[in-house]
């Protein structure tokens, strides 16, 4: 009988279900570098399988399915550069 467990227990530890999150990603400052930044995190949470939900001046082109844009705009006198 405790073969049985023993079998049990490795064969449901070796079983992995995959979790996926919904995730809220802020990055609400105008600078490039930030918008870099917040892409590479983005970039990694869609490869996992979450769905995402990212606030950024930079928005993508073509966003995946699994990404929600919240595009956020400065006053042309918060931009950097001036």
């Amino acid at each position: 009988m405790s073969i049985f467990w023993l079998v049990l227990f490795v064969f449901s530890s070796l079983m992995r279900e995959e979790e996926t999150a919904k995730i809220l990603v802020v990055f609400p400052l105008p600078g490039p570098s930030h918008g870099i930044l917040g892409n590479g995190y983005v970039e990694h949470l869609l490869n996992a399988g979450h769905e995402v939900t990212y606030v950024t001046p930079f928005p993508r082109k073509d966003p995946p399915p699994n990404l929600h844009q919240v595009v956020i705009e400065y006053p042309p006198e918060m931009e950097p550069g001036e």
